[in-house]
């Protein structure tokens, strides 16, 4: 069972492109891991990366009292656009604490 037949998420494929491309020693080291050890290190990086993306974005909306989910009482596309961008800047600090790293 290759690397490329097993599901990724978005984030741990990001990683491993990421060390393949810009960090080649990483990614020797990288490789050197056993089979199970690469997988469980990419999901242990996708989860991280969810999980803190997540939190991040319920933070961001609390503290501007915007409800996370939406109800029906504001504008659609106006909910849509702030979770939106919440989302990118919690991507960004994510991205910049474990996918770049």
């Amino acid at each position: 069972m290759g690397y490329s037949s097993l599901a990724r998420g978005a984030n741990s494929n990001f990683r491993r492109t990421l060390l393949e491309t810009q960090f080649q020693q990483r990614f020797d080291d990288f490789v050197i891991y056993t089979e199970k050890s690469q997988i469980r290190h990419l999901k242990d990086v996708d989860n991280n990366a969810s999980n803190k993306v997540k939190k991040i974005v319920n933070n961001l909306a609390k503290k501007d009292n915007f409800l996370v989910y939406y109800d029906g009482i504001i504008d659609k596309l106006e909910w849509v656009k702030t979770m939106n961008n919440y989302k990118n800047i919690a991507e960004e600090l994510v991205y910049n604490e474990l996918i770049y790293c």
